[in-house]
């Protein structure tokens, strides 16, 4: 249940940057994006399949680039220069 919420914000988030105009924010939206869909997919790999190593490896690297690109898109949207 809290995976498919986290999912909705994040998308929410990510359609709202898009729409800031600013060519930063946007690649790191869709940066996140991408992190998201691979992870979302990754988990649900992790179920279907029992947790095989390589996948939980997987899922848990996956897991910081998505934080590291929500970190990259907060940087770029607090950026004066970025609106």
């Amino acid at each position: 249940l809290w995976a498919a919420v986290t999912v909705l914000v994040v998308v929410l988030a990510v359609f709202r940057a898009l729409r800031t105009g600013s060519r930063s924010v946007a690649i790191a939206g869709w940066c996140i994006l991408a992190a998201l869909g691979a992870q979302v997919i990754l988990g649900i790999s992790n179920v279907r399949y029992g947790l095989p190593l390589p996948v939980a490896v997987a899922h848990n690297g996956t897991a910081a680039a998505l934080l590291l690109s929500v970190v990259t898109l907060v940087f770029f949207s607090l950026r004066r220069d970025a609106l």
